[in-house]
């Protein structure tokens, strides 16, 4: 059973549920993030059935994590949307990602829906690795009409998947069978983003390309846009495998481009991205403000905060002080970047 913590959010476990009245604009995890582009990152998790042995996030079973999120008010999160949208010209972009897999959240395709009704919206897109999604899944997604699937696949190698998802279950023909049946089928266009992690899957990535081309995936942009493995401080490291340079990356790119005439070294105009008018909140570095502390954040010493008026969510860092669910503080803003408000007790 869920417990309510705020009004607007319940947790069961070390997962809170939000919803209507809780602000969805100022955390990292979840919620919505305007970057200042025609596209709009859409947070609705962060839990992933996945645990990527390379994963930048830290997401799934194995993670270190405390809490984890789920905004569960699809009609409540779209008029955040449309509040983000209406500050941008015409033509913008809605990606679905997450600090974990959006398919785990069982509102998907109406979080979805409820999006594509903005006109201003051009595409609604998906970010997963598609690891529990079944046919039923992509029928809704198609109906609710998503445009494309931004699908990572690192390796098309049934073992060694396996192992790099850090799941034994994960089932990639299965995965590679649904990509294709939502493009072919539905017309949903596919993006491959599969990582290069050096002398782990460097074979595998030039299967994924051939088994991309062969399909005709890209109708609207590249067909793959390949990742550079990066270790972050929050994610997981592979043993005993560096992270590749830039230049190493790009001339591994280029490699691959010669040998089979497709891009891979992309830039923004080939996702059909652009500058936009940035929607952030008001609040800058060095204010002050009152935060009421929902309880415990992703990590230890980080805590999800809501400022008193309930306009903002935001991250509090404190070591020192004895913090407690239901506590008010004035705390200062430290940053505030692309709207990601972190703020520390005065």
């Amino acid at each position: 059973m869920r417990k309510t913590i705020l009004r607007g959010v319940e947790r069961k476990g070390s997962t809170y549920y939000l919803n209507r009245p809780f602000p969805l604009i100022g955390h990292l995890y979840f919620g919505l993030i305007d970057r200042g582009l025609n596209i709009i990152q859409a947070r609705i998790t962060s839990l992933c059935n996945l645990s990527c042995r390379f994963c930048s996030v830290d997401a799934g079973q194995s993670s270190r994590r405390i809490a984890e999120f789920m905004v569960w008010d699809p009609e409540w999160f779209s008029e955040w949307v449309d509040l983000i949208v209406s500050y941008k010209e015409d033509g913008v972009d809605v990606l679905f990602d997450a600090a974990g897999d959006p398919v785990t959240n069982p509102l998907l395709p109406e979080f979805i829906r409820l999006t594509k009704r903005n006109r201003k919206v051009r595409w609604v897109i998906l970010e997963t690795r598609l690891h529990g999604a079944t046919r039923q899944l992509i029928d809704e997604l198609a109906e609710a009409g998503l445009d494309r699937i931004n699908v990572s696949i690192d390796t098309l190698d049934a073992q060694k998947a396996a192992y790099l998802s850090g799941n034994p279950s994960y089932n990639i023909e299965n995965v590679v069978k649904l990509v294709e049946y939502a493009f072919h089928q539905h017309g949903i266009d596919v993006h491959v983003a599969p990582v290069w992690i050096p002398g782990v899957n460097d074979h595998d990535l030039e299967e994924i390309v051939e088994w991309a081309i062969r399909n005709g995936f890209g109708r609207r942009i590249p067909p793959l846009g390949i990742q550079k493995y990066v270790v972050h401080p929050h994610g997981r490291k592979i043993q005993n495998i560096d992270e590749p340079s830039w230049e190493e990356w790009e001339r591994f790119l280029r490699r691959l481009e010669d040998k089979y005439g497709v891009k891979l070294v992309l830039s923004m105009s080939d996702y059909g991205l652009r500058k936009s008018k940035q929607f952030k909140p008001p609040l800058r570095r060095g204010d002050e403000t009152w935060v009421i502390i929902v309880g415990e954040g992703p990590y230890q010493h980080e805590f999800l905060g809501v400022t008193k008026d309930y306009k903002w969510a935001l991250t509090l860092l404190s070591k020192k002080e004895v913090i407690e669910e239901g506590d008010i503080i004035l705390a200062r803003i430290i940053r505030d970047k692309d709207g990601i408000l972190i703020a520390v007790p005065t």
